[in-house]
């Protein structure tokens, strides 16, 4: 019986038909009607359940059940545990918990007054005078397919005679049960959604962060406050101390300052430059984050923490460079002029990210002086922990005041004419993932020419507003200088990976 309704089932064929075209050949053929694939395990079952002589077929409903059973808990051992539920499990959400939770066991319990079992099937066929009728039989079965038209009285004769052979006698009522479970079987379980992988930047997750910025009229005043998202990852430097590097969309822009910008310098000539996606640091590195790395603390403002590191000379800054890349298999390096420009301005082609002008509201800088239209400020006359003041358009905070940042670049006044490979060289720089510090891979920008004079950029604390432009240049210091208004923040250019 049982292969006969998986037949039924799944091929929409009438087996007794195809015995009437086929012969008893059909048992071989069947797997030719099927609608959906099956696995091999569960058509060496059916199988046997369809062979012609009743010793090559299963001897009970017991072994038939085992058999499906063992093939349930064969798949259900396959399955991720993130996929839908199991076969097994789907089954044990559908029986009552008094129920037993295997058909084993259910099997060995009694039934319910509403389900005869085995022994009261064969009891009530002993005592019959006739055997069940077809109709009763149809009667029981779960599936009754609208396609297939009752047949005439010979038919039933003949039909009586094929289901005989299936076993529909022997096996009985439980059938439905095997059925019941060659139907969870054949129903595919859904398959779980693939998550998408976590971008990273060299094994290091990308996230998302939000952040505020502002935008401040001609006297200073705050007219405009908006929330923006950027992307970061963060570098565990041990002893819960991050370093957090923002992603910088690569672009092109102006870089310099026009002829008309206030305290505009002559080594500030415009020239477009176009720079390919990096990461720089969203704070100038910290006191704490030159501890964890180099072991000690050279800062005159010896406040620890998220204070900014100074009195480091750029080639300490270089020392700090390697000894991190070594720490984390990434590359750190300086940021170029280029670089370092077009992240401070974050879109912006004002003096200043906030505006036409600065108030010591939004940034650390010698407030005894002004710039355009604004008001004298406070002068702190140190460094403040980073952070503490609204960030620009990228989502980096300080690059105006607080402290000077090192470049890599030499300092040449006229960059944008005397230096013809400045363009090819900074997209060289800003596109390599590797960056290698070599004299012949970038000769005018990297650490192996001979010039001692280094550029900083952004002003300081003891700047005045002017100097603290995103275009103003500083030329006055040699690789080996250390102050206590100089530092630096750091930039690593590595392809995005998934």
């Amino acid at each position: 019986m049982t292969g006969g309704l998986f037949l039924l089932s799944c091929t929409r064929v009438d087996p007794y038909e195809l015995l009437l075209e086929q012969g008893y050949q059909w048992v071989k053929q069947w797997p030719t009607h099927l609608q959906q694939p099956i696995s091999d395990e569960l058509k060496q079952v059916l199988d046997k359940l369809l062979q012609k002589d009743r010793s090559d077929r299963y001897q009970s409903a017991t072994e038939v059940l085992t058999a499906l059973e063992t093939i349930a808990q064969q798949q259900q051992s396959q399955t991720p545990s993130s996929s839908s539920p199991t076969i097994a499990q789907q089954k044990q959400s559908q029986t009552p918990s008094a129920a037993p939770s295997t058909v084993a066991q259910q099997l060995s319990q009694t039934p319910s007054s509403s389900s005869p079992t085995i022994a009261q099937q064969k009891q009530s066929q002993t005592s019959s005078s006739t055997s069940p009728t077809i109709a009763q039989q149809k009667q029981s079965q779960p599936i009754q397919p609208t396609q297939i038209q009752t047949p005439s009285q010979p038919q039933q004769k003949n039909r009586r005679k094929f289901l005989q052979y299936l076993g529909y006698g022997g096996i009985g009522v439980v059938s439905v049960g095997v059925f019941a479970v060659i139907r969870k079987l054949l129903t595919p379980s859904p398959i779980p959604p693939i998550p998408s992988p976590t971008p990273t930047v060299g094994g290091f997750p990308l996230e998302t962060f939000s952040f505020e910025t502002v935008k401040v009229d001609p006297q200073g005043n705050i007219i405009q406050r908006q929330t923006k998202q950027g992307t970061q990852f963060a570098v565990d430097l041990g002893n819960d101390v991050f370093l957090d590097m923002v992603q910088i969309p690569g672009g092109t822009f102006m870089m310099g300052s026009p002829e008309s910008e206030e305290g505009r310098d002559d080594d500030e000539a415009q020239q477009q430059v176009t720079v390919d996606d990096f990461y720089i640091g969203k704070y100038e590195v910290t006191q704490e984050q030159w501890q964890a790395i180099m072991g000690n603390n050279p800062a005159s403002f010896k406040k620890g923490g998220k204070y900014p590191v100074e009195k480091v000379s750029w080639n300490d800054c270089q020392e700090f460079c390697e000894k991190l890349s070594e720490k984390t298999g990434l590359t750190f390096t300086l940021p170029t002029e280029a670089q370092w420009e077009y992240a401070c301005r974050g879109g912006t082609t004002t003096p200043f990210y906030y505006g036409e002008t600065l108030s010591t509201d939004i940034a650390n800088y010698n407030g005894k002086y002004v710039y355009g239209e604004s008001k004298k400020g406070v002068y702190r006359q140190e460094t403040t922990e980073v952070g503490s003041f609204p960030a620009n358009g990228f989502g980096l905070h300080d690059m105006h005041g607080n402290v000077w940042e090192w470049c890599q670049d030499d300092y040449e006044k006229n960059y944008q004419a005397n230096n013809k490979n400045f363009q090819q060289d900074a997209n060289k720089v800003t596109a390599n993932a590797v960056m290698l510090v070599s004299a012949s891979f970038a000769p005018n920008i990297l650490l192996a020419n001979n010039s001692q004079c280094k550029s900083l950029r952004g002003g300081s604390w003891v700047s005045i507003p002017n100097n603290c432009r995103s275009a103003i240049r500083v030329n006055d210091y040699r690789r080996e200088d250390r102050n206590d208004n100089g530092a630096f923040r750091l930039v690593c250019v590595f392809g995005r990976t998934l």
